[in-house]
This record gives C-alpha cells, structure tokens and sequence, in this order.
C-alpha cells in the first residue's frame, strides 16, 4: 500500500528485487484491474543481483493515477531462455 499524497509518508511504491544472478533482462509495467495499461515502469533493462526502483503514482500520461488496486506485471528474460512472469498486487491509496 502507498498513498502518493506528498504528506512524506510513503508517498512512492517501493519494488525491492533480490536475484541470485545479474544477467537479467526485464519489464515492468502496472496494470489497472480493468487490464488497461497504466505505466511502464522499466523496459528492456538490465537487472542487477539487487535493486530498487519506485513508482510515484503518475501515469504514462502524466496524470496521477486513480485510488485503487493495481497490478505490477515484471517479465524477465535471460540469455539462456529462463523467462519468467510474476503479477504482484498493491493498493494506490488517499486520504479519508
């Protein structure tokens, strides 16, 4: 959960990855529950063994997306042809 509020208090979505190997192409894109694309958060990048990369909470259409439950799709490919899909879900919270 995260609530992009600019009160200082999680105000970014946090993606902490931890891999064995470094050799990693990967994707990340945040899906609405409709399937409807809202961000690409990284294309075609290379991972590292760690990271971190954040989410504000603006669309591709640099608009701040709507309060609700999102979907992170992460897509990793390797020059070995281990590829992988992982669907993470998340809350964009606001205020009450």
């Amino acid at each position: 959960i995260f609530s992009p509020d600019g009160d200082g208090f999680q105000d970014n979505l946090i993606i902490r990855y931890q891999l064995g190997r470094g050799d990693r192409l990967a994707t990340m894109r945040i899906y609405d529950l409709n399937g409807q694309l809202v961000t690409t958060l990284r294309e075609g990048f290379v991972l590292g063994r760690e990271g971190l990369i954040r989410w504000d909470g603006v669309t591709d259409r640099g608009e701040r997306a709507s309060v609700g439950i999102y979907i992170l799709m992460v897509e990793t490919y390797s020059t070995g042809g281990a590829d992988e899909r992982f669907k993470i879900p998340f809350t964009l919270a606001g205020r009450l």
